[in-house]
């Protein structure tokens, strides 16, 4: 048995009275102001709960043909938690991007969480268990989520004043990370998309018993010692045949790749099974080419 919304605590300070501190930098206020904000629009909130009753609840009587997506009867069973409820955690979830540990800890410890729930955060709140929280927001397909957060995004963008048809442009931060990238040369792009090729087509010649490529992993470390070559001699006068030695495994790995593509197509493979493999093969001869002119030719 499900409700729309919990049985508010009296003492609790309505939902639509709650003080936040707009001050704050922490994310957990700047979820809940959105929060509330749906629950002071009506028209926003029933709109959300509709598409939750849609996709939880069985078929509606009267309508036996219609099928039931999910298995819950609002109207038997034991009481459960409440849509408003479900709501409140899966859009913290998604907003905090946190655990259901997290989720659960602040569903039982946190005060304003506590007054979005419907509990008192003080005197008598509202206890979740780590199991209770995942099971029900699980309940919530991620198409279902997609949809609400279309109509959040939609009542967002009319409070920026954004109407409909208009262009929309918005000002965004930019931040340094640590990361790991190097610099995309075009003799490793070409290194990567050798090897990328030589890893997708052994994994279809697999999958349709196609022979050719028992030996890929000699390819793959026989790219990777030209490409070596190449990086450790780049500044040296043996340069030249360096990418000569690279350019000529590229010709024999996309010689063999064309080969084995005929034998594919030919054991049933269509242009779907092959796109990943056409996309990699043009992105090496492109690679090539361009490595071709700017060292070789000049």
């Amino acid at each position: 048995m499900r409700k729309d919304f919990p049985d508010f605590c009296l003492a609790n300070t309505p939902i639509e009275e709650l003080l936040l501190d707009p001050r704050s930098r922490d994310d957990i206020p700047a979820v809940l102001y959105g929060i509330q904000h749906i629950y002071k629009n009506v028209e926003l909130r029933e709109g959300i709960l509709t598409l939750m009753r849609e996709e939880l609840y069985q078929c509606p009587a009267g309508k036996p043909d219609k099928p039931s997506r999910r298995r819950i009867d609002p109207g038997n069973g034991r009481p459960g938690m409440a849509l408003w409820q479900l709501l409140v955690l899966a859009l913290l979830k998604q907003g905090l991007g946190c655990d259901f540990d997290r989720l659960a800890e602040l569903a039982s410890k946190h005060a304003d969480v506590q007054a979005m729930l419907g509990g008192d955060g003080w005197r008598d709140p509202l206890r979740f268990t780590v199991r209770t929280v995942t099971r029900n927001v699980q309940l919530l397909s991620a198409a279902l989520l997609g949809r609400i957060n279309q109509l959040v995004v939609r009542e967002g963008l009319g409070l920026a004043g954004w109407q409909e048809g208009e262009q929309f442009r918005a000002r965004l931060d930019t931040y340094v990370v640590e990361t790991n990238v190097e610099y995309p040369t075009d003799y490793r792009l070409l290194r990567d998309a050798l090897v990328g090729m030589v890893r997708e087509v052994a994994l279809q010649c697999d999958g349709a018993r196609v022979a050719g490529w028992r030996q890929d992993e000699h390819w793959k470390g026989k790219i990777e010692e030209r490409y070596q070559a190449l990086r450790r001699d780049y500044r040296k006068k043996s340069r030249n045949t360096r990418v000569k030695g690279l350019l000529e495994v590229a010709r024999q790995v996309g010689s063999r790749v064309e080969t084995s593509r005929r034998r594919l197509v030919a054991a049933g493979l269509g242009e779907a099974e092959l796109r990943e493999l056409d996309r990699l093969a043009g992105h090496a001869e492109r690679q090539a080419d361009q490595l071709r002119r700017r060292l070789l030719k000049g």
